[in-house]
């Protein structure tokens, strides 16, 4: 099996993101492969403008959770124009983030990205209320992954995620993890199960990617 140049994470908050990267990081340093390790849930570069905007009319704004920790959110439901526009900046984030990361490629690097497109595809579906992005969005945030790679999604329970993170509601974790499991059956995304031990989910990870574990 020829290796893949970017291996990307994806899932709930408290899936174990950030702690198989660290550890595929280590592995592959190890065995002299140059990689990079990139955080993409949201570029904002060209957007910025556009955030700005939204936080001056209330449409984006923070809140608490039970356990008094702040989070972002956003009420787009009597702007349908600003949602078209929001979802079309977050786009365009991600086609100029595309080119840092297919440089990397280019020069020899194996990408390890914690989040990217499909998360940010979650993300925008929940902040919008807007289920119809799920058919409508799909293919063009997707086909930014570079040819080579392989996407995985790490899948816990949603309670679990709370538990660890503490900020959105179950309810909202749910309806990201439906989303998830949605996405998975329309692009070649594996689903891996969370609750497995931290070596397992490693090492299910190298295999798929062509690393020796």
């Amino acid at each position: 099996m020829d290796k893949v140049q970017a291996i990307i994470l994806c899932g709930l908050d408290g899936s174990g993101k950030s702690t198989q990267a660290k550890k595929l990081i280590e592995y592959l340093g190890r065995k002299k492969i140059k990689t990079k390790y990139l955080w993409l849930r949201a570029p904002n570069r060209l957007s910025l403008p556009l955030i700005i905007l939204l936080r001056i009319t209330g449409i984006f704004y923070s809140q608490k959770s039970a356990s008094g920790k702040e989070f972002g959110a956003a009420d787009f439901r009597n702007h349908q124009t600003l949602k078209k526009l929001w979802a079309k900046a977050l786009l365009l984030d991600f086609k100029f983030s595309r080119h840092k990361l297919l440089g990397h490629i280019r020069h020899g690097y194996v990408v390890v990205l914690d989040r990217f497109v499909v998360d940010a595809l979650v993300d925008l579906i929940v902040v919008t209320g807007d289920d119809n992005l799920l058919q409508t969005m799909t293919k063009e945030f997707t086909s930014l992954v570079p040819t080579d790679s392989k996407i995985f999604y790490l899948d816990i329970k949603p309670a679990i995620s709370y538990t660890r993170n503490q900020e959105e509601n179950t309810e909202i974790l749910k309806k990201r993890r439906e989303l998830y499991l949605k996405i998975s059956k329309l692009i070649q995304m594996q689903v891996i199960e969370g609750s497995k031990s931290i070596d397992d989910i490693h090492g299910t990870i190298l295999k798929e990617c062509g690393f020796e574990s």
